[in-house]
This record gives C-alpha cells, sequence and structure tokens, in this order.
C-alpha cells in the first residue's frame, strides 16, 4: 500500500509539475507578447510625436516647398511661382512707384485704396462706353501720379510674379482686387466672362453675362474656391499657369475644389527605417479659401504586420509667406539679420 500510495503521490506531482511549467511558460510567452506589443506601441508614438515635430517645423520653414540649402529642392522660384527674386532695380518700369519697391502694405495707406467703380467698369458690354464715367481718370496702371498706379501696378506684378495665392496675403486685407490698365479697362483675368472653369480668371460671374465685370463675388476667397501653393507634379503639368494654380465647385477635371486636398507637398522624413518598423507619412497642404488661409497637415503612422493606421491631422497657424521669404537669403541658404532676402532687388 505504501508502494501505491508512493506511486501516485509521484503522478501527481508530475502533473502539478507539468501544469505549473505550462503556466510558467505562458506566462512568460504573454509578457513577452506584451512587450512587443508596448515595444511597437512606444515606436508608434515617438513617430507620431517626431512627425508632429517635422510637420511642424516645415510649415514654420517652408523647407518642402523651397528648400534655401538645396538649389535642387527649390522648383517654386521660377516666374509665377510664390519663391520667385524680387529684381526690380532703379529705373524698371514696373517698379510700383518710383520710391518703393517693399512688399509691405498698409491698408491705411492712400496707395492702397480702390478708386474704381463699384458698379460697372467697363460700360455695359465690356470694351463699350463708359455709361458710369472714367474711373481710370483716377487711378491706373500707367498713372501720373506715383500714388495713383501704385496699387495697381503692385497687384499686376505679385499676380505675374508671385500668383494669386501671394496676392491674397501680401495685399492689404481690404483690398479690391481690381485696377484699370493703360487702356483704361479692367484687364480681363480681373472680370470673368467664360463661366466658372477659366483657370485664369480671379472673379467669378455673379451672372452669366460677359456685361458684368464689376468686382463683387471674390470666390477664391469664399467657399466656391481656392488658390493653392503646391509642389505636387499632377497639379505642375505643362500648360498649368503657376501663377493661377485655383481650384473651383465649377471645374470639371483636376481642378475641382475637392482636389485642392490631394494638392500637397510630401515630407519623407524617415526613408531608411527598418523594414519592421512602423512607416511615417507626412504632406502638407497651403492654400487661401473659405475667407481664411490654411496650412494643414497629416501626420500618419501604418503598422506594417497589422495595417493599422494612426493619423494625426493638424491645423495651425504658420509663418507666412512673405515671412518665409525673407527667411532665405537673396542668394543662397538662410538669411541672417540684415542680409539681402528675395524681396530685395539686385
Amino acid at each position: 500500500m505504501r508502494r501505491a500510495h508512493t506511486l501516485i503521490e509521484l503522478l501527481i506531482a508530475l502533473a502539478l509539475g507539468t501544469l505549473l511549467a505550462a503556466a510558467a511558460w505562458s506566462a512568460v510567452r504573454a509578457a513577452s507578447q506584451a512587450i512587443t506589443v508596448v515595444t511597437r506601441l512606444s515606436i508608434q508614438n515617438r513617430l507620431l510625436r517626431a512627425g508632429a515635430h517635422a510637420a511642424l517645423d516645415d510649415l514654420d520653414t517652408w523647407s518642402s516647398y523651397d528648400d534655401p540649402t538645396d538649389a535642387a529642392r527649390q522648383p517654386l522660384r521660377a516666374p509665377g511661382e510664390p519663391f520667385q527674386p524680387m529684381a526690380l532695380p532703379d529705373g524698371d518700369p514696373r517698379r510700383w512707384d518710383d520710391l518703393d519697391l517693399a512688399l509691405d502694405a498698409d491698408q491705411s495707406d492712400a496707395r492702397c485704396w480702390y478708386r474704381g467703380a463699384g458698379v460697372i467698369s467697363n460700360g455695359w458690354s465690356a470694351g463699350s462706353g463708359r455709361e458710369y464715367g472714367d474711373y481710370a481718370l483716377h487711378g491706373r496702371i500707367d498713372h501720373p501720379d506715383a500714388a495713383r498706379r501704385w496699387s495697381a501696378r503692385m497687384q499686376r506684378d505679385i499676380v505675374d510674379r508671385l500668383g494669386f495665392y501671394a496676392l491674397f496675403e501680401l495685399m492689404p486685407a481690404n483690398t479690391v482686387f481690381s485696377w484699370f490698365d493703360a487702356d483704361g479697362f479692367v484687364p480681363a483675368q480681373f472680370h470673368a466672362t467664360d463661366g466658372y472653369t477659366e483657370r485664369d480668371r480671379l472673379y467669378q460671374p455673379f451672372v452669366w453675362s460677359e456685361a458684368r465685370d464689376e468686382p463683387r463675388e471674390l470666390a477664391l476667397l469664399s467657399c466656391l474656391s481656392a488658390a493653392s501653393v503646391t509642389t505636387a507634379a499632377t497639379f505642375r503639368q505643362p500648360g498649368d499657369d503657376p501663377s493661377h494654380r485655383w481650384f473651383s465647385n465649377w471645374a470639371t477635371d483636376k481642378w475641382r475644389l475637392d482636389g485642392v486636398r490631394g494638392c500637397v507637398s510630401v515630407i519623407t522624413p524617415m526613408p531608411l527605417r527598418p523594414a519592421t518598423w512602423p512607416a511615417l507619412a507626412i504632406d502638407l497642404n497651403r492654400w487661401a479659401g473659405c475667407g481664411r488661409f490654411w496650412a494643414i497637415a497629416n501626420v500618419t503612422v501604418v503598422d506594417p504586420t497589422t495595417a493599422e493606421r494612426i493619423s494625426l491631422h493638424l491645423r495651425t497657424h504658420t509663418t507666412t509667406l512673405l515671412g518665409a521669404r525673407r527667411q532665405r537669403h537673396r542668394d543662397a541658404g538662410w538669411a541672417r539679420a540684415g542680409q539681402p532676402t528675395l524681396d530685395d532687388g539686385t
């Protein structure tokens, strides 16, 4: 009997030992899995923090749009682009006036005042008589009084040199975006005659008529359209005017208003990351529309094993285009105090 009891006890001990070993192994495996998950979550969190930091830094410096330390990454310095250097020396007929080339404009300055008609500017049909008077006598592109030609020249040159987005930012907040040309008429691009799909028009028609050319609904600053700054290849095809990159609710191609979300600048902060690490993607979007300026960053982390996506949507106030232009040395690199910037002519 004693031997039988001993055998039973031995079997029980073995069974308990097996159970304990299995439990211990299960606990070790669970702990290991927990450590793996915690480590991966820690990496994801660090990537999100790094991505948010990189996005906010780029929104302040505009480096993905224009890298002052790398001439190969400066696609927005051609005519009509927002980072084109300004170089209007003394005597250049395109200077806004004979003494002043600064992009700063004070809305209380009389030179910025609109001197046109609040109703029909060119007559009941473009190019006809002026039923409401000749307002070009009070201010036009070639007016003999420098103060009365300043606003017209500034608006014209900003559009031609830097684009619509820059025009909205650099002119005073109360600007009426319109002027009279040397012929005494409002330029075609500042009154719409061809409907909502023309990308070279600043204003959109409130009524479908070529007779209506007075400043009225500024669609690019309303919910109808938006002007964007972009380095995206899709929106930089041959034939796309860089000055007039804008999106409209009435467009039927890539220039529809909902396309502005794809008009982004992309940052790849970790191109050499380990293959097992989550992927980090950052895209930036800058545009003017809906009555405000937008600076948006989307930071996304994607887990390669689970395909889980974690996104941060950042909407913030950042350095203006004017500030970014003055961060850059006229020749190369970042500008220090007192050094010439992109706004200083040669």
